[in-house]
């Protein structure tokens, strides 16, 4: 779930990962000249039923988490810096190795001239957590971004975003089943981009866009690849609020025994009011990921995933959600037989209660689940735990 930095990256749109409101800062509570300052408080307890997600010996723990950080944004003139540092901690009883003093760590720049607008930004990341449906135990990665770009408003219904971005991301110490996911995992990626955006309501466009992408491991060079995506969709900010796109990736592993893949890509976030007090939101992803398995260098990962949130009585607002995914192995041996595939689904369900203007408490219940035909072992894991945040 947290994966801010890989999903930028699929979304395709220059300065994304640092996207920024309309009136940065206005709705900051502290303001320091022309510094607007959000705190960031959150702490919540719970259990977890399998904190390892192991098929034989399921073992419970109970955890404890805490999150504190800052966000700002600051008016230079003309210009917008746009920032934020998280420190997140967790701990777990009986399982120390399992916990984290994390850094998440984000910069904006935006330069807006008549017609044209200047971007650059940068993220890092040190977190140790739960990757992805395949790597499902809590492993240290770290991950830096830099980006810039520019968005040209060719008319006053048209305009193009030219971006480029590199990303580098290593694990630490981190294996699974004996394979250094460092050795097979740590790449440097480049990535450069295109958007053509038609306008076609006041609240709409049309988009048209393209990436060419290269992934570079230095320590296993047989794991390079090139691939290029063209998609097209919408993003819009009117009754129903996001971004959708589909179209066609090809992807062009180096080694010789690796399989290419071409075929279809997506990447879909969209929220839309039910009622007027019930909002629903949608999202799926299609594309390719990078396996750790030596069977296979890569998998298609295909995803969906729902939720629902509605105020049922004394200020309490529940929140229901789904998440099912397929991944796919490309494996390097050709073969008549099924390839593997994982299937992995997700129900929550939790309540919050807005307390004043800035204190929330709430609770939630989670199953997590995987079946597998490859060598990963199924498991089922189930969450509840209690917290409180600080809204400012």
């Amino acid at each position: 779930m947290r994966t801010a930095i890989l999903a930028a990256l699929i979304a395709i749109a220059p300065g994304s990962l640092l996207a920024q409101s309309a009136s940065p800062g206005a709705q900051a509570p502290i303001h320091v000249g022309r510094v607007a300052v959000t705190p960031v408080i959150a702490a919540e307890a719970g259990l977890e039923t399998n904190v390892r997600n192991s098929a034989l010996n399921p073992e419970s723990d109970t955890f404890v988490s805490v999150l504190l950080g800052l966000q700002a944004t600051s008016n230079l003139r003309r210009a917008v810096l746009d920032g934020g540092v998280s420190l997140p901690y967790m701990r777990f009883t009986n399982n120390p190795d399992l916990g984290q003093v994390g850094r998440d760590a984000r910069l904006a720049f935006s330069l807006p001239f008549s017609r044209l607008t200047l971007r650059a930004n940068a993220a890092y990341q040190d977190l140790k957590q739960r990757v992805n449906l395949e790597i499902d135990t809590r492993v240290r990665r770290k991950q830096q971004v830099f980006g810039a770009g520019g968005s040209w408003e060719i008319t006053p219904n048209m305009a193009v975003d030219l971006g480029i971005e590199r990303q580098r991301q290593d694990y630490h110490n981190a294996a699974i089943g004996g394979i250094d996911l460092d050795r097979v995992l740590a790449e440097d990626v480049d990535i450069a981009s295109g958007t053509l955006r038609r306008r076609v309501t006041p609240l709409t466009d049309v988009l048209v866009v393209f990436q060419n992408r290269r992934d570079r491991f230095s320590l296993d060079p047989s794991r390079n690849s090139d691939s290029q995506r063209v998609m097209a969709g919408f993003q819009s900010t009117a009754l129903i609020n996001g971004r959708a796109t589909v179209g066609y990736v090809s992807f062009s592993p180096a080694g010789a025994s690796a399989p290419p893949f071409r075929g279809l890509a997506a990447q879909g976030d969209l929220q839309f009011q039910l009622s007027t007090s019930t909002t629903a939101s949608v999202q799926a992803s299609r594309d390719v990921t990078f396996s750790y398995q030596p069977f296979a260098p890569y998998y298609v990962a295909t995803s969906v995933g729902a939720s629902v949130t509605h105020p049922i009585f004394l200020g309490i607002v529940a929140r229901a959600s789904a998440g099912y995914q397929r991944s796919v192995y490309r494996t390097f041996i050709a073969s008549d037989a099924l390839p593997p595939r994982d299937i992995g689904t997700t129900y929550s369900f939790g309540l919050e209660r807005l307390i004043g203007r800035h204190l929330s408490l709430g609770g939630s219940g989670t199953v997590t689940s995987r079946k597998a035909s490859g060598a990963l072992p199924d498991y089922t894991n189930r969450r509840v735990s209690v917290g409180v945040n600080l809204p400012f």
